[in-house]
């Protein structure tokens, strides 16, 4: 084999672990996501995929796949629409975007918001596991609500939380 041949079998090896890992942080955040929506009992449509890279928008939708993204850390980020509403009597709607961020790490996933330190390690199908994960997020979407001093008073909101400030990193 020459050594322009071990190159490119060595590109080769890494495309195809590059997708083997793609494919199952796919899987994983979509179980995530799915388990997350059950733990909350949100009602049809109102937990949705919202694209990161981009100015995120609760406007958006996309499926998982238009809305994750690998930053240089190799760390998938994506971005979880929740839509907080209470009809008939308030027409006022608010929609919650998470910033998440997910690494492989030996075997397991580690979980957190990415603006916030706290991590959680998840084995993909482990229900406890996610579920600490389930509960910080909701404690800290909670805490929003609970320290609020300001309404933004328009029919339709956004609240964006764990998002970095420009120049932070993921860990």
């Amino acid at each position: 084999m020459t050594k322009y041949e071990e190159l490119c079998s060595a590109f080769e090896s890494m495309k195809k672990s590059y997708h083997e890992r793609k494919d199952s942080s796919l899987k994983f955040v979509q179980w995530l996501v799915t388990g997350f929506e059950k733990y909350l009992g949100c009602p049809d449509k109102q937990v949705k995929y919202v694209p990161i890279s981009k100015t995120p928008s609760s406007s958006l939708s996309h499926y998982l796949l238009g809305s994750v993204h690998l930053d240089e850390n190799s760390h998938w980020h994506f971005g979880v629409g929740i839509r907080i509403e209470k009809p008939p009597l308030l027409p006022l709607k608010e929609t919650v975007i998470l910033d998440i961020v997910v690494d492989r790490r030996e075997g397991a996933f580690v979980v957190k918001l990415a603006a916030l330190d706290d991590e959680f390690t998840i084995h993909e199908g482990n229900t406890d596991e996610a579920e600490g994960f389930y509960n910080f997020a909701f404690r800290v979407i909670s805490s929003q609500y609970q320290t609020a001093q300001m309404w933004n008073e328009s029919p339709e909101s956004e609240r964006k939380i764990g998002f970095q400030s420009e120049g932070s990193r993921a860990k």
